[in-house]
């Protein structure tokens, strides 16, 4: 026992369950933080070329998730066709 000073255990809110006692402290700084955007008069000039090499590098890995997600949508809608020969086992994992 330190000085006779019982120690009482943080009670979490009754509606919704959450220790708020474990929140983190607002930092006394933050009004200290520039929140505009930053301005420049100075311009940057890109070659077109690099900037069509960037939209070709974008526009990749966008189309291969279009096809990824085509490929999973064809092969659940042949599940689909099929489910008459499937197990209501499986059939009940596919509905998950």
């Amino acid at each position: 026992m330190d000085g006779g000073k019982s120690y009482k255990a943080q009670v979490p809110d009754p509606s919704t369950g959450l220790d708020l006692s474990k929140l983190p402290v607002p930092d006394a700084d933050i009004s200290k933080l520039s929140l505009t955007m930053p301005s420049s008069s100075t311009h940057t000039a890109v070659p077109l070329s690099l900037l069509e090499n960037w939209e070709l590098r974008e526009r990749r890995p966008i189309g291969l998730a279009n096809q990824l997600n085509l490929m999973a949508a064809s092969a659940l809608d042949l599940v689909w066709e099929l489910s008459d020969s499937i197990p209501e086992e499986l059939r009940a994992l596919l509905k998950t």
